[in-house]
């Protein structure tokens, strides 16, 4: 071989070393960039592993608070209702209690030493006159309450009784004394 056709072949070589040298720099190249890619994939997967084993544990912690909330509503209700029952017996209660004449009439204001408070139910026996209105007619027959001071129940008979005597067909019933607060 001729020293021409040694300087082609040492060209060539050059030419393939610097092509081995360009394809390995891209071959590395692209193995750094795979190796970072699995990596990458393999922190992936361990972040997803963890998660996926937090997610027991967090259903778990739901159900509870789930449980918990459904027994907490289930209490409420309850109260609810119970306090629903209550309304409506104190409801009935106070239907009774407005459909009843509470007024006491008051026949002697006047209270001298050593009187005490009387009170007696009167009721009319007879019916009243044409022009009464038929619910003073009911709350009669029915008893009115009349508060008197006087010394003695006796005593508080006859001036209720002087008031609403039986020939006006009162009847007086159940003397008892009342308590002044104060």
């Amino acid at each position: 071989m001729s020293p021409a056709d040694w300087s082609s072949v040492i060209w060539i070589l050059i030419e393939l070393g610097a092509c081995l040298l360009v394809c390995y720099a891209l071959w590395r190249n692209m193995f750094l960039k795979a190796e970072a890619r699995i990596r990458a994939a393999y922190r992936r997967r361990s972040r997803l592993r963890d998660a996926n084993a937090r997610l027991p544990r967090e259903i778990r912690r739901l159900a509870r608070q789930s449980r918990s909330g459904r027994l907490e509503m289930g209490l409420a209700e309850k109260a609810v209702d119970d306090m629903k029952e209550r309304i409506e017996i104190d409801r009935l209660k106070l239907e009774v209690l407005m459909a009843q004449d509470r007024r006491i009439i008051v026949l002697d204001e006047r209270c001298n030493r050593g009187d005490r408070l009387w009170s007696a139910t009167v009721r009319r026996t007879r019916p009243g006159s044409r022009r009464e209105l038929p619910d003073a007619a009911r709350a009669w027959a029915a008893g009115r309450r009349v508060a008197v001071w006087a010394l003695n129940g006796e005593r508080a008979r006859k001036k209720i009784a002087a008031r609403y005597g039986e020939e006006a067909g009162y009847v007086v019933e159940g003397i008892a004394e009342l308590s002044v607060p104060g």
